[in-house]
């Protein structure tokens, strides 16, 4: 019923509520949990959504996240949702059907004293310590919805009785924090609907959640925030940071800038490509806005080198933006890793003659053919090809190259390398008894390969090497070769197993695809090299030898 609440002499309306409340003891915690029965207005009436709005912009949603958030964390409301319940359970449907689905309510971290407990409570008895109780709760924000936004609002114009669970704790702030309800939020939303990954992301990072409950965890974040919301770093840096507000904070607004080209981030994929050893170790000497700047100086200077973005640039471009972030990503791990080498951090226009000094103001970026980029396959190997090359390019290691473009891609060094072996009894691959085949004239061709047992065994094994990184200090390229099939056939040119199955077992480093078979024949690859259109079969007889 609606009864006025008298608070510093004025006079507020409000409801007052009869709920069962029980206690859960858990460690040496004590949880009051109240139970009950309100109609949708009257919950809707004294209730409150801490959502943000689905065309909140990234930029928007970043800069909230530098100071504690106090609300607009939970996911919009879909109102297709909302409608479709007020439909269901209004009094003129011809549906039978009540709400008996609980909604999950948590009184507002500092509003506690909107919500007061009347007169004594009436103990029951049972095996549970239950007891009635009567509580006036002022209308407006007095409660978050956790859970049954879409109930409450489609039922807001209802009064048919509907139950709630509130979460009440009449010691203010004992155990019913923000973080609390925001972490039981993300648990009981991944029952119903599941979280969005940007979202999800950042909200742990709000209220100090799973990894992020970690201050050096945490501190990558705020790297995302500070290049997200910073226009500008100030003297000695860029004059123009391409990625201000042009981070994914909004699973539902993306990033359509070719400004970004390859360096598109989403706060959570950004967050996992500073998550390595290097951007620790630089944060033990330099604050996260201090490392935000430098890698937005290193991105501007490239974009400076670059020119602007043309279509089908791999690093700045619509290109670029949709397909070929793999080498903004293997760039972006590559100066981490190089400025960790370094005692002091270089402004931007030392970052930019070093990369004038390798040659990124005179290359061409239209290098790729293919109309679709890269597949999931090839990403991996690109990105680790860039960002080992790149890495030595930095660091002095190995000379400049006269096509930068060409060397940081490895198409001039593309290459297969097959590695053939013995297996132990448990099916894995010997590490000992590994003999190499480089495949290094890549096109349609047959080839007979003759491999020699090991200490009188036949190798049996064989598997692909690129999926395995090369090390940094190696002169070398991961090859941006791609095998789409693999099919083992014998001598009556059927697939002796799905070439599915062949592909994959190929692929595995631990035990490689098992040719020991008689009745084998060859091994027929079908390949992509990174600069073909379209593939080419090579075929493989292969001749063991004692």
């Amino acid at each position: 019923m609606k009864i006025n609440i008298h608070g510093r002499g004025t006079a507020i309306m409000g409801t007052r509520l009869t709920c069962l409340r029980s206690t859960i003891k858990k460690g040496k915690k004590t949880f009051p949990v109240l139970v009950g029965m309100a109609t949708g207005r009257q919950i809707h009436g004294f209730s409150f959504v801490p959502n943000f709005s689905p065309s909140d912009s990234n930029l928007t949603i970043a800069r909230r996240l530098q100071t504690p958030l106090e609300d607009k964390w939970q996911r919009p409301a879909q109102q297709n949702r909302i409608n479709s319940i007020g439909d269901l359970y209004d009094q003129r449907s011809t549906s039978d059907q009540i709400m008996v689905n609980p909604v999950l309510l948590g009184a507002i971290p500092g509003n506690e004293g909107n919500i007061a407990v009347v007169g004594a409570p009436t103990a029951l008895q049972g095996s549970i310590t239950q007891e009635l109780v009567v509580v006036d709760v002022k209308s407006g924000d007095s409660v978050w919805v956790i859970d049954g936004q879409h109930r409450i609002n489609g039922m807001k114009n209802s009064n048919q009785p509907m139950p709630f669970v509130l979460l009440f704790d009449e010691k203010a702030q004992t155990n019913y924090t923000g973080a609390y309800l925001a972490e039981l939020f993300s648990i009981v939303t991944t029952e119903a609907k599941s979280m969005k990954t940007i979202h999800k992301e950042w909200m742990a990072y709000a209220f100090q959640l799973g990894e992020y409950s970690d201050e050096d965890h945490r501190k990558l974040m705020q790297i995302a925030i500070e290049i997200a919301t910073t226009p500008n770093f100030g003297p000695d840096h860029a004059n123009e940071n391409y990625l201000f507000g042009e981070i994914q904070f909004n699973d539902d607004v993306p990033i359509v800038s070719d400004n970004v080209g390859a360096f598109k981030y989403t706060a959570f994929n950004l967050v996992r490509s500073l998550n390595m050893s290097s951007t620790r170790n630089l944060l033990e000497r330099c604050t996260p806005k201090e490392l935000a700047a430098v890698i937005t100086d290193f991105i501007s200077a490239l974009r400076d080198c670059h020119g602007p973005p043309t279509e089908s640039s791999l690093l700045f471009g619509e290109h670029a933006r949709s397909r070929y972030t793999c080498v903004g990503d293997g760039f972006l791990v590559a100066w981490l890793m190089h400025l960790e080498t370094k005692d002091i951090l270089p402004d931007y226009d030392e970052t930019r003659n070093l990369l004038q000094h390798l040659g990124f103001d005179k290359c061409t970026w239209d290098l790729l053919a293919w109309n679709n980029g890269p597949g999931q396959p090839q990403r991996k190997p690109m990105k680790v090809t860039t960002r080992n090359t790149l890495y030595q390019l930095l660091e002095s290691r190995i000379p400049v190259p006269e096509d930068l473009g060409q060397f940081l891609l490895g198409k001039e060094q593309s290459w297969i390398r097959l590695e053939f072996g013995i297996a132990d009894e448990d099916g894995h691959f010997v590490e000992e008894s590994v003999h190499t085949v480089t495949i290094d004239s890549l096109g349609i061709q047959n080839m007979k390969l003759d491999v020699p047992f090991f200490r009188g065994q036949k190798r049996n094994r064989v598997r692909h090497y690129y999926v395995r990184e090369a090390t940094i200090a190696s002169h070398c390229h991961t090859p941006n070769v791609r095998i789409e099939n693999c099919q083992l056939v014998n001598e009556r040119g059927t697939n002796i197993i799905q070439p599915r199955t062949a592909l994959a077992s190929l692929k595995k480093q631990d035990s490689g695809l098992d040719i020991g078979n008689g009745r084998m024949s060859y091994i027929m690859l079908k390949v992509n090299a990174l600069d073909e259109r379209n593939g080419f079969n090579i075929r493989l007889e292969v001749n063991c030898t004692g």
